[in-house]
């Protein structure tokens, strides 16, 4: 079972990211390109 912070963790990743706050779709996003990221570490240096 995932505990409630290991789904926490990209969440708040994603708002440093953003500067501390951001919509919902925002942060949606962000989770989404850190967590891309996490599992293939090679697109980082595209996304600059």
């Amino acid at each position: 079972m995932v505990t409630f912070d290991r789904l926490m963790q990209p969440l708040l990743r994603a708002r440093v990211k953003l500067g501390g706050s951001g919509s919902i779709d925002e942060i949606y996003e962000q989770v989404l390109e850190l967590e891309q990221a996490q599992k293939h570490p090679a697109l980082m240096a595209f996304s600059i």
